[in-house]
């Protein structure tokens, strides 16, 4: 945890003196909240069920969690702010600030829409542009035959797999499908 105030980091838990349970650890957590000097903000990335995040809400207003979720959890504390995949414009704008040698619009355009303008798709090009041991015009071959594009996004396939053994059957074969 990282204290909101900038001062550096808040003081943890050492590992063998975690709480067995998880009633133990929320109870914990709570109170590492309440000996806070400042105010902390909370990251919880990829909260797989709302019962994931409801025991991490502070308990007052001097504290801030966020936490990304694929399902927007129903608990009238939280205030949900739907992301939605980047526009044309911004994908490429994105995959041309990682790029280390200029690279013309049409090549990067592909790229980002064969990642579906999708921020965790993208995020993954970016990191792979970074690199100076590989081009977009290799990222971009890579990307293009469609039964390998997300061998290619790995942690795209796994949030994929993830959010297709999460939901009903129904839901879970409309996404086969797709």
């Amino acid at each position: 945890m990282e204290d909101a105030s900038g001062a550096g980091p808040t003081p943890g838990i050492p590992e063998d003196q975690l709480q067995p349970h998880r009633s133990g650890l929320e109870s914990q957590f709570h109170s590492k909240l309440g000996e806070a000097r400042g105010s902390m903000l909370i990251l919880l990335d990829d909260a797989a069920a709302e019962d994931h995040i409801a025991p991490l809400i502070p308990p007052d207003g001097r504290h801030r969690l966020l936490a990304t979720a694929r399902t927007a959890p129903a608990d009238p504390a939280v205030t949900v702010l739907p992301l939605d995949s980047l526009t044309p414009e911004d994908s490429v704008a994105l995959l041309e600030s990682a790029t280390a040698t200029s690279v013309p619009k049409a090549p990067l355009a592909e790229t980002a829409a064969l990642c579906g303008h999708l921020p965790l798709a993208l995020h993954v090009v970016d990191g792979r542009l970074r690199d100076s041991t590989d081009s977009a015009e290799r990222v971009l071959a890579s990307l293009r035959p469609p039964g390998e594009r997300l061998a290619e996004l790995g942690p795209v396939r796994r949030a994929f797999t993830a959010s297709y053994t999460a939901p009903a059957k129904g839901a879970a074969r409309l996404l086969r499908v797709w």
